[in-house]
């Protein structure tokens, strides 16, 4: 049943989140915890959605890269680790990641 204007929630929105939250808890790096978001992720991932043509951003950043590999044989790096590491520093980082994106 429906009350009011809230939508049922289906299985497939349940499977979503799990993945989105594992992939979340796996990859935040420590410096995140206690800081605030809006001020250090908000504006760079709103460039990246601004440049969606040929910046990943949304839902294509939990996409593993193929691109960049551990030196573990097989295990990839995510864009989402590469986004948030790319926070943690400097404008300069940033910038160089999303040339580096373009290029690819």
């Amino acid at each position: 049943q429906q009350e009011g204007n809230f939508p049922k929630n289906n299985d497939n929105d349940k499977a979503k989140l799990i993945t989105a939250s594992t992939i979340l808890k796996n990859s935040t790096p420590a410096t995140f915890f206690g800081c605030r978001l809006e001020k250090v992720i908000l504006p760079k991932h709103a460039y990246l959605a601004y440049h969606s043509p040929t910046l990943p951003s949304g839902h294509d950043l939990l996409l593993p890269s193929s691109s960049i590999n551990d030196s573990k044989e097989g295990s990839a790096i995510s864009l989402f680790e590469e986004f948030l590491n790319a926070c943690t520093g400097t404008t300069a980082e940033f910038a160089s990641l999303c040339n580096r994106w373009q290029m690819q």
